[in-house]
């Protein structure tokens, strides 16, 4: 298993991934990226801004993320509580892993990765969010060390849980 950033012959086989991750939030309740969003036009963008990575294995694509080592404009602003750090953070956005391999510690491996890559560009933290009802991805937020900070609202002003990490970089052998 391997992590590399993303090109754009990786498109489909990362819409692919996003719309069974679409599926699955829905199969579960979770009103998460039911709104037409993530779509093609945000992940070119990724893309071709150098923030968008895959997972492979066995030359397939089996997870992808968005990494970026710079602020995000929803985390100005945090509710019930407060984050950890002030100085500059990485974040993870728009993670998903193939339905074949969930429950293997994927997700920890992609934050394992942005972790590194954050703190070559000399971040203190990551930070992450996710829907209030996405209690699969709270799991691996929580199992890779992140801590609760409170509630940050999107740009369409739903709210969102943030959590940051400011720990040790934990090996997951990609």
């Amino acid at each position: 298993m391997k992590i590399r950033q993303a090109t754009l012959q990786d498109l489909p086989g990362i819409l692919e991934l996003i719309e069974e991750a679409k599926q699955s939030l829905a199969a579960r309740g979770v009103d998460q990226w039911q709104n037409g969003y993530p779509d093609a036009m945000v992940i070119t963008n990724d893309i071709q801004k150098r923030q968008s990575y895959v997972m492979e294995a066995n030359r397939s694509i089996i997870g992808t993320a968005a990494i970026l080592c710079e602020e995000d404009p929803n985390y100005q602003k945090i509710e019930d509580g407060q984050w950890l750090t002030s100085g500059p953070y990485g974040v993870v956005h728009r993670i998903a892993i193939h339905p074949d391999h969930k429950g293997q510690g994927l997700a920890g491996c992609f934050f394992s990765y942005a972790w590194q890559l954050c703190q070559s560009a000399n971040c203190v933290s990551l930070r992450i969010d996710t829907h209030q009802d996405n209690e699969a991805m709270q799991h691996a937020i929580r199992r890779f060390g992140f801590t609760y900070c409170g509630m940050v609202q999107m740009a369409d002003g739903s709210p969102r849980k943030a959590y940051e990490y400011i720990g040790e970089e934990k090996d997951h052998g990609f």
